[in-house]
């Protein structure tokens, strides 16, 4: 496993499944690790964990915000979460 020591790690939908076990080994490997979701259900990982729908307008900044307080900047991120915008991604420009 690659050392990960001093990496700050961002994963969304990371309180189930695929998420739960990549927060984990990130955490193994060195790095700070916060999980988001929706909600907390029923995670019980180390990781810190920002409730975030990222599926809103405004969820990404916020998160985003979030975690950078938390972490003080961003290294990694795994964009797991399934969501579907409602709103534009990419601008037309």
């Amino acid at each position: 496993m690659t050392d990960l020591n001093g990496r700050r790690a961002l994963v969304t939908g990371g309180t189930r499944g695929i998420g739960t076990a990549v927060a984990r080994k990130l955490s193994e490997a060195g790095a700070r690790v916060v999980v988001s979701a929706r909600s907390r259900g029923d995670y019980d990982g180390a990781a810190h964990f920002i409730p975030a729908d990222i599926s809103v307008p405004d969820g990404p900044p916020r998160l985003a915000a979030q975690a950078l307080d938390y972490l003080g900047g961003i290294d990694i991120l795994v964009d797991n979460a399934p969501a579907r915008p409602s709103y534009p991604v990419v601008s037309s420009r």
